[in-house]
Formats: C-alpha cells, structure tokens, sequence
C-alpha cells in the first residue's frame, strides 16, 4: 500500500493555472469546466493531474496514456493493469492510495456541525461514543472519515446508508477500526495529517499504515511540463 498527498495554498489561483488543462483529456476538461466556482475548478483541476501524475509514475508509463474503466456507481480502475487506487479531497488537501487490492480512502476538512444529522448518519453505538467523546464534533468527522473509506472500497458510494453498518474498534484502539458485513470482514485505519486533517484508509484485509508521500505544486507542474519534450 502507498498513500500520496497533495495539497495547495491558493484558491484563487484558476486562472493562473488552467493552462494545465491541456494535461487532461477532453471528458476531464469538461468536468472541470462545468463547476461554477473558480475554487472548485482548482481542486477538480488538481485532483484529476495529481492522480494521473502518481498511476503514471507507479506504471512508469506517460500521463496521457493512462485509461480507466468505471463501475456502475462511477468508482475508477486502471485499465490493463492489476493496481487499484482511491482518490479523496477535501478543500485544498488531496490523497491517493495504491494498492494490489480494492482499497477506500476518504480525507475531511474539519468544520462546524449541526450534530442533530448523528441520528440519521450513525449507528447506536457510534452515537453513543460520539456524544460521550470530550469533542464531539472530532469524533464525528473520524466517524464520517471511516465510513466513507469503507464505502468507497467497497465502490457504492453514498448509495449504501451510512447508517446501515457500525465501525468499530480494534482492542479499543483509537487508530485501528473494523467493520463486519454479512459478506466478510474490513480492516480500517485512522491517522491524520498536519495534526488536524482525519484520513480513513479501507482494506478487505490487514495492513500496516505506510508513510504518506507528500508531492508539491512545483514537482506537479514540472512533471506535466516535461511531458512535453519530446
């Protein structure tokens, strides 16, 4: 398993940097264009390079080459090879996970919530340890962090009920979580990054939690911008 990040300073800066569209192909460019507001073009703009830039270092292969297919819910796959991968962002924090196996990553900026949505989120015992936690509101969002690292391993997405399953703790561990279906069992992580930002990891099975890989803006462009010699 290898887990990259990558984040940006300004969210103001589209227009400086939409030249980089060029570096998507003409269904990426769309998705990109048809947002409203320039700071979600951005992160859209930069998440899209970002996972062409780590599947075509991990493939040794050129940016543009890389294809996908997609499930019925939307979740991606490399084409012609057997790496799976999951994509998160949240404001200007970007991660990917890689791995021989389906794996679910999930990245939450923390922010003010209205806690009367627990009840229709959670299961009774997460409410439960929720509300009983000396900050709530954190144990929330690596509650909300967890579970949509499971769904999107998985790959239903929010069409499986966030509720209809409970992450529980490993050994009362405040790092290592499970949680069981009727199908078989997963195998969940939670750690943060720069001390504030929850990040779930999702496995079919057990894993040791690798460094997180921080790639820059500048090493970004410069990969894109030398894609281009011949």
């Amino acid at each position: 398993m290898e887990i990259y990040h990558f984040s940006f300073q300004n969210e103001n800066e589209w227009h400086e940097k939409k030249w980089l569209l060029k570096y998507l192909n003409p269904l990426e460019q769309e998705r990109v264009c048809r947002l409203y507001q320039d700071k979600h073009k951005l992160a859209k703009l930069y998440s899209l390079l970002f996972q062409r830039y780590i599947l075509a270092k991990s493939q040794n292969i050129a940016p543009t080459s890389i294809s996908y297919s997609f499930n019925e819910k939307g979740k991606p796959k490399l084409n012609s090879s057997t790496l799976y991968f999951n994509l998160s962002n949240s404001g200007k924090h970007i991660v990917i996970a890689l791995d021989n196996q389906e794996i679910g990553i999930d990245i939450e900026e923390s922010k003010n919530v209205d806690l009367d949505i627990v009840d229709r989120f959670f299961s009774h015992s997460e409410k439960v340890n929720i509300y009983a936690h000396q900050n709530p509101e954190k144990r929330f969002f690596e509650y909300w962090t967890l579970k949509e690292a499971f769904l999107k391993c998985i790959g239903t997405g929010l069409s499986k009920p966030l509720s209809s399953f409970t992450v529980m703790s490993v050994n009362h561990s405040t790092s290592s979580y499970r949680i069981e279906t009727d199908e078989k069992h997963y195998f969940l992580s939670l750690f943060y990054i720069n001390s504030h930002l929850p990040l779930g990891i999702c496995s079919a099975s057990p894993f040791e939690l690798p460094s997180v890989i921080s790639i820059s803006g500048e090493c970004l462009e410069a990969f894109y911008k030398n894609s281009d010699t011949p």
